[in-house]
């Protein structure tokens, strides 16, 4: 009682607009990549809200338009000759505007985001293990009508191939610390201004197995040699 939805039969398809330009470098032992984008959206559609004779009234429509400006800078490296390391940072702009119908009431976001992405690998015990670290970070995350706040996500995997490497073994710890659990959601409307907090202090440890039907089993497909008897040809 007191909420419905209903439908819009003047909504507008969203249209969206991309351009990247990419340079890429590589230095001795490392790889370079910077990246610049701007991304346009017009007729930006998400949930609208009226209220009428005390019903909240919820429907699609068009709001407004989102411009996001950016820029990422990766950098892929062998360190020692022995830990294999990516690593990719980088900050947004977002911006949204109002469409000319919508109530001068409605409040919109805008701000800078920042990320952070690094991954490790290497081997370990006569590489009869693999070792590797990933972390994921990216907040604040603006959208039309929500700001949302979270800590980074990583996890610790270990893995090694057992059984005449039929077997594959992955032991894997994940959200370490407890802090991707943590989750601010703020949503900004003419009706309602709320913030939501979730904090779920958990993390998981994982065991998975997986068996291989080959002759021969690969780790990656980017290794340099690869052995292709199991497959079968007329």
């Amino acid at each position: 009682p007191g909420l419905a939805n209903k439908g819009n039969t003047g909504l507008e398809p969203q249209k969206e607009f991309s351009q990247k330009l990419t340079l890429s470098k590589t230095i001795k032992k490392s790889s370079v990549n910077f990246t610049t984008y701007y991304d346009y959206i017009k007729d930006a559609i998400t949930y609208n809200t009226l209220l009428q004779d005390d019903l909240l009234i919820n429907f699609y429509d068009n709001i407004g338009e989102v411009n996001e400006l950016g820029s990422t800078l990766s950098i892929r490296h062998n360190l020692f000759n022995k830990i294999n390391t990516n690593l990719s940072t980088g900050i947004q702009y977002s911006q949204f505007e109002a469409s000319a119908n919508e109530s001068s009431s409605r409040k919109y976001n805008s701000g800078y985001g920042y990320s952070l992405s690094i991954s490790s690998s290497t081997k370990l015990l006569k590489d009869k293990f693999d070792l590797s670290f990933y972390l994921n970070y990216r907040s604040p995350i603006y959208d039309l009508t929500t700001i949302r706040e979270r800590g980074p996500y990583s996890y610790i995997r270990l893995s090694t191939n057992i059984f005449k490497e039929k077997v594959r073994v992955d032991l894997m710890y994940s959200d370490l610390f407890n802090i991707y659990a943590s989750n601010k959601i703020k949503l900004v409307d003419p009706i309602i201004n709320q913030t939501i907090d979730i904090s779920n202090r958990l993390s998981n440890v994982t065991i998975s197995f997986s068996y291989n039907f080959g002759k021969t089993f690969n780790d990656y497909f980017r290794a340099k040699k690869i052995d292709n008897k199991d497959l079968l040809s007329e």
